[in-house]
């Protein structure tokens, strides 16, 4: 029997959400750090603050980028901190086991640098959870059935395509729509079209204020003139947005179609027929569902819950673990061989 805690992390390129088995809650940390002369001063929430309060005082240092690890120095020290926060007093003393989403189609190299960072936080045994598989269970559905299920999770610096059926991935492919693949699209196409810069909070406001089936509004925002660098005002017609975002959903459709062509009959039949379910902060997206729908000739459902399917989704692998029983499940030690 094990008497210690367990710790559900779902390690993102803008947030890692946490769940245990101690609270009902789940908590979610921006996955940065503020660094000064003297080393980091703090991460995750604490450092945002930090950074909004005291701009140019701070060194942004983000240790993920586009899913991957960019700084593991900067993760050990984000993991330590952060895990340390939510150590139970009632276990103080017995480090934690720890399961880690992680997307399918990850390296083993990858894999090894983040399950790195948190064995070194917690000095004990960390399992991964694919993404895919906990998005299912987080969404209500359930993975172990015979019937293949297509999954698409997006997130902040990337997305994956997955299909699962009993419990395993069967196919998984990395696509071009994560929040910053669009951010990046909408930013090119305003300097393109207007000649002007925006920050990048902006830039992320105008994606989630879009809506691609309206191209009839337009915004006023502050911006940069990027020949002479001094400030302007702009209208950002929705038009431009919706079609930065259009182009990464088309080229998201087309990847997805060749991944679930090259299926089996019967497995490509079955996702057709269940329809793909979405899950992540940019399933948050107006029209997205719609748009994916008639690109694909499927059903396109949303999750209730996007932001946290994957968590609540390890949530319950993790509290029944004798429940739920995943080859795709990977102890650390296998994992390494």
């Amino acid at each position: 029997m094990d008497i210690g805690m367990k710790i559900a992390i779902d390690v993102g390129t803008k947030y890692t959400r946490f769940a245990d088995t101690v609270s009902n809650g789940i908590i979610t940390e921006r996955t940065l750090a503020a660094a000064d002369e003297n080393g980091i001063a703090a991460v995750g929430n604490e450092a945002e603050q930090l950074i909004s309060d005291l701009p140019g005082k701070y060194l942004v240092c983000e240790p993920i980028k586009g899913g991957a690890v960019d700084n593991m120095e900067v993760l050990d020290i984000y993991m330590q901190r952060i895990i340390k926060r939510f150590r139970s007093t009632r276990y103080k003393m017995i480090p934690p086991k720890v399961y880690l989403g992680v997307r399918a189609s990850m390296s083993d190299v990858e894999r090894e640098d983040i399950r790195s960072s948190v064995r070194s936080a917690v000095s004990r045994d960390v399992e991964f959870v694919e993404s895919p598989i906990a998005a299912v269970i987080g969404a209500g559905d359930d993975p172990s059935l015979s019937k293949a299920r297509l999954v698409l999770c997006m997130g902040g610096g990337i997305a994956e395509a997955a299909v699962v059926c009993m419990n395993r991935i069967m196919c998984a492919e990395k696509v071009p729509l994560g929040g910053a693949n669009i951010e990046n699209e909408i930013e090119l196409d305003i300097r393109r079209s207007l000649g002007v810069s925006l920050g990048r909070n902006m830039i992320e406001k105008l994606k989630i204020d879009s809506d691609i089936s309206s191209k009839n509004s337009s915004d006023f925002v502050c911006a940069r003139n990027t020949a002479s660098g001094l400030p302007v005002g702009a209208n950002i017609d929705s038009s431009v947005i919706g079609e930065s975002i259009i182009r990464c959903l088309t080229k998201t459709a087309d990847d997805i179609r060749r991944m679930i062509v090259s299926l089996p009959e019967e497995m490509y039949s079955d996702v057709m027929s269940q329809g793909m379910l979405i899950a992540g902060g940019g399933a948050k997206l107006k029209g997205i569902a719609d748009f994916l729908a008639g690109s694909l000739g499927m059903d396109v459902t949303v999750c209730s819950n996007p932001d946290n399917a994957v968590i609540l989704g390890m949530k319950q692998i993790m509290e029944k673990e004798s429940v739920w029983s995943f080859e795709s499940v990977i102890s650390a030690d296998e994992a390494a061989v």
